[in-house]
């Protein structure tokens, strides 16, 4: 049976446009496809964020395999639910800064509506 270990490093860059990008590792850097990524959603990774993964080597070399993310306060993985907890508090709160912006639309067009009324009634 193999014995697989988890290896840390960080992200040197990640292009998720092209879905790939390199981890900095202590022995270089290692390619990192978005196929790889254990995340919910859009999979991407930002630059400096510390990761673990499995290493593996493919006919094109060394690969990161099973990457995941590290909380940078505590150097634990961080969760599909965590991520999907803060996915949903951002969009709600996109919705909330949207509401207003809709309130005003719809207040103007009722404003309208009872100029009309005024006009066509003489009041």
């Amino acid at each position: 049976m193999t014995k697989t270990t988890r290896s840390e490093g960080t992200v040197a860059w990640f292009n998720a446009q092209l879905g790939y990008g390199f981890l900095e590792t202590t022995n270089g850097q290692i390619f990192v496809h978005y196929t790889a990524l254990n995340q919910a959603g859009y999979k991407k990774l930002e630059k400096d964020q510390k990761v673990t993964f499995i290493e593996t080597t493919t006919d094109k070399g060394l690969q990161a395999q099973e990457v995941e993310v590290l909380d940078s306060d505590t150097d634990t993985v961080i969760s599909e639910t965590e991520e999907k907890t803060e996915a949903a508090v951002e969009v709600k709160t996109e919705a909330v800064e949207e509401k207003p912006k809709a309130k005003a639309k719809t207040s103007k067009k009722a404003t309208k509506k009872e100029k009309v009324i005024d006009t066509e009634t003489g009041d």
